[in-house]
């Protein structure tokens, strides 16, 4: 299905890039679809971004920075991209690049640009000289974001398939993530099925850097504030 796929090992260069693209295009792609893909790869990263062309806007992507080594991928559709252009001084045109628009926006406020968009998007945006990959998600993770972290590499993807791709080994079944499919047709908070596969929570962001993840939230979600508190294995018995 259409969507991204990345890798990033901050400890060593990968084994063969080249190979790694690939293997993302063809896992991302189906048979007898037409599909576009955009893709970005250096010695430590590999990032493709397979698209229908139904949002022609965005198909230019990655946005690069042009003064600097910043690489942004947008998957998704950003609502507010008036306002925003309005933010950088520019009004935005009728075929205006959301891709390049958010990067200025990430250049002028750093992180805290996040709080300003309004869309249903995943980002992902990496610095080439640092090694830094930042992923975020949209208000209510419409567009899911799953990854793991092996060996100081990190694999993430809108899909689980995209991360085993380039998976380490075999993965295991994590059986609580599989009795909230059959209870509740998802998973609850980071979990999925797959014991080393986490998903990114809405509003929030991962970085990672040297070997190491980090997930904040950019903006505070309140729902049922005036129910009780219940632990995971209440949940499970109820």
């Amino acid at each position: 299905m259409p969507g991204y796929s990345g890798l990033i090992d901050t400890t060593r260069a990968l084994a063969d890039p080249a190979a790694t693209q690939n293997r993302f295009e063809r896992v991302q792609a189906l048979p007898g679809i037409e599909f576009v893909h955009r893709s970005f790869r250096s010695a430590n990263c590999v990032v493709v971004n397979t698209m229908t062309g139904l949002l022609p806007l965005t198909l230019s992507q990655p946005a690069i920075a042009a003064e600097g080594d910043e690489v942004l991928f947008l998957d998704g559709e950003i609502y507010n991209l008036d306002e925003l252009a309005n933010r950088l001084g520019s009004p935005v045109s009728p075929d205006a690049d959301p891709g390049r628009i958010l990067l200025a926006l990430y250049r002028k406020h750093g992180i805290d640009f996040a709080g300003l968009l309004n869309g249903e998007y995943a980002v992902v945006i990496y610095h080439q000289q640092a090694k830094r990959l930042l992923i975020l998600t949209d208000h209510l993770a419409t567009r899911p974001v799953y990854y793991a972290i092996q060996g100081g590499a990190l694999r993430f993807g809108s899909e689980k398939k995209a991360v085993l791709v380039e998976f380490d080994g075999k993965p295991s079944l994590d059986h609580v993530g599989l009795l909230q499919i059959f209870v509740h047709q998802h998973n609850l908070g980071a979990r999925t099925f797959i014991k080393e596969i986490s998903s990114l929570p809405p509003s929030s962001v991962l970085e990672y850097k040297d070997g190491k993840a980090a997930i904040n939230a950019y903006r505070q979600r309140r729902f049922w504030q005036d129910r009780p508190a219940m632990r995971e294995g209440e949940f499970i018995e109820a």
